[in-house]
């Protein structure tokens, strides 16, 4: 079952795609370059290798690994918005996080992390340099 914070994103979205659909307006928290090698996981399916290069406190832009192989394409580049995945690599404990979009190999997710893990997330932010934040177009 979808979280309640979660089925308003579901409003309007049917049918797009991508960051540059209707997401893009509502990112509120800066992002920030960073390069990690992650896994995406989800139960009955073998686990896929995926790399972070967009991380902010609220999410993280990932480009699936092995996307544009013809046949057959990695599973998370079939996920649906709402669809729970877990994310390996990042932190000490594997991460849930939630599908925002899937474009070009890219997944989209927003976490959905426990206290502890959401300091090791800020306090991981913290260290990265500072980059000017601009809101988007």
């Amino acid at each position: 079952m979808m979280p309640k914070w979660l089925q308003k994103w579901q409003t309007g979205l049917a049918g797009s795609k991508g960051s540059e659909s209707q997401g893009a307006e509502r990112r509120g928290a800066p992002r920030h370059d960073v390069h990690f090698e992650v896994w995406l996981k989800r139960r009955g399916l073998v686990p896929a290798a995926g790399s972070v290069f967009s991380l902010s406190r609220t999410g993280a832009a990932i480009r699936i690994h092995g996307w544009n192989v013809p046949v057959p394409s990695p599973w998370p580049t079939r996920l649906n918005h709402g669809d729970e995945i877990w994310l390996t690599g990042l932190f000490d404990t594997p991460a849930s996080c939630w599908v925002i979009a899937v474009d070009d190999g890219v997944l989209r997710v927003h976490f959905s992390l426990d206290e502890d893990t959401r300091e090791k997330l800020h306090d991981m932010i913290a260290t990265l340099p500072q980059q000017e934040f601009a809101p988007p177009r």
